[in-house]
């Protein structure tokens, strides 16, 4: 994830309580997505809103480092920013968010910073993304929810199978925020 994003320490903070409280050990990690993964072997692997400020290239790459960082059975989850499938469902997208916000009681200067910071996102499908994380090796590959330009997707590693979560040893959860301060490739 980027290392100059605002909400990260929050949002870590948050999952680090919410699995505190149901006794699941885990260890929480704030890095760049462009690092190298922490070394070991993952139950989990979580991000969410970080991943689609990278090129589709990256995404490819971190899909597959994530992928091979999973012990047998474990998961990837991502709950990310979407690209629609064709531009006009795009538009169609933007349209919705815009609407909600807006009777949400957003005032015109936080709806334009708010645009202004998407100019960096670089969301692509739901389709390609999940494409890419059966590419990378996961099994079970599929969207589990999805709502306009929102969505949350992921899949498991192949092995020892579906594990309940009170066994699982290590959980790795990315938080996302701005973006990135380099160019990607």
């Amino acid at each position: 994830m980027p290392r100059d994003s605002t909400y990260a320490p929050a949002l870590l903070a948050r999952a680090a309580d919410q699995l505190h409280a149901r006794s699941v050990p885990h260890r929480t990690v704030r890095a760049d997505l462009a690092d190298p993964l922490p070394t070991g072997r993952y139950d989990a692997v979580v991000s969410a809103l970080a991943i689609h400020h990278l090129t589709d290239n990256r995404k490819r790459d971190l899909y597959r480092r994530a992928a091979a960082a999973l012990a047998p059975g474990g998961v990837f989850v991502n709950a990310e920013q979407v690209a629609g499938p064709t531009p006009a469902v795009d538009r169609r997208y933007d349209e919705a968010w815009t609407e909600r916000i807006t009777e949400l009681g957003s005032p015109p200067e936080e709806i334009a910073a708010a645009r202004e910071r998407m100019r960096h996102d670089r969301p692509a499908t739901v389709a390609d993304q999940c494409r890419w994380l059966t590419e990378a090796g996961l099994v079970d590959v599929d969207c589990y929810f999805k709502e306009w330009r929102f969505a949350v997707f992921g899949g498991r590693a192949t092995g020892a199978g579906r594990r309940h979560v009170r066994q699982r040893r290590n959980v790795r959860f990315d938080a996302g925020g701005d973006p990135p301060a380099r160019e990607d490739d």
